[in-house]
């Protein structure tokens, strides 16, 4: 991995990592168990459109392990929750940019949504109970103004050209140069 491309990854590491610090500081008064505005997502969702899926992914993967080593929830049910929230975000925006689907407000919109899908989904596999699929449909709903909150800032960086990694990157992901490789 080149230099720059680390530099570029850690940084967006960091990023993630102190929003999602920041969200936790944050009261949660939602009426709803797990409720969260996703501010982390702003750093996944740069990455992807400025970097590439594969480097969200790392990126994403790696502010979870993060996050439960420091919080000491690392291999606990929330752990696993957060991780399998995290893959399904991921898939979900990974795939719809690369069929050009959304801009960036939409893909954080779907991103937060299949968070919470992943979420519910591992916390009915680790309960066994069906009714964490109560939940569901409040967190869906409140996946679009959180989804907005966070698809916001990354629409205005991303169009304004505030953050670059490199301006020959397509919508797949890859660089002319890498498509020839």
């Amino acid at each position: 991995m080149k230099t720059r491309k680390m530099a570029t990854l850690s940084m967006l590491l960091a990023i993630a990592l102190v929003l999602a610090y920041i969200e936790a500081l944050i009261p949660q008064p939602y009426p709803v168990p797990g409720m969260k505005m996703g501010l982390p997502n702003v750093a996944i969702l740069l990455t992807i459109l400025t970097i590439g899926s594969k480097e969200a992914l790392m990126i994403s993967m790696l502010r979870i392990l993060s996050i439960s080593l420091l919080f000491g929830t690392f291999l606990t049910p929330g752990f696993l929750i957060s991780l399998t929230g995290g893959l399904m975000s991921w898939g979900a925006m990974s795939l719809a940019f690369r069929h050009n689907v959304f801009g960036p407000v939409g893909l954080s919109i779907l991103g937060a949504a299949f968070h919470n899908v992943g979420q519910t989904t591992a916390a009915f596999v680790l309960m066994g109970t069906a009714g964490v699929f109560f939940f569901l449909p409040w967190l869906i709903l409140a996946s679009i103004p959180f989804g907005i909150v966070t698809g916001i800032p990354v629409y205005i960086i991303h169009t304004r050209n505030l953050f670059q990694y490199n301006r020959e990157r397509t919508r797949t992901g890859q660089s002319p140069n890498e498509k020839d490789q």
